[in-house]
């Protein structure tokens, strides 16, 4: 390491650190919004699922008042 007083070693490196940070953290934000239209769909999709497969019809007490919970939420 230089003991030059004009060397900007150390301002070079914290830039290049907080320039990888950055991209870290736009490749995780990215990440982010993917999973988050993956989750949306997925969500829809079970909630068509419950709509058109009948299932439990014939269940009793408690098992079948949380299918019919289930079978509601939107």
């Amino acid at each position: 390491m230089s003991s030059d007083l004009t060397s900007t070693v150390g301002y070079d490196s914290i830039i290049q650190h907080l320039n990888d940070g950055r991209k870290n953290c736009k490749e995780f934000e990215d990440f982010l919004k993917e999973r988050a239209i993956i989750e949306e769909k997925y969500g829809k999709e079970l909630i068509n699922l419950s709509k058109k497969k009948p299932c439990g019809q014939t269940e009793l007490n408690t098992l079948k008042r949380s299918l019919d919970v289930f079978k509601q939420r939107e």
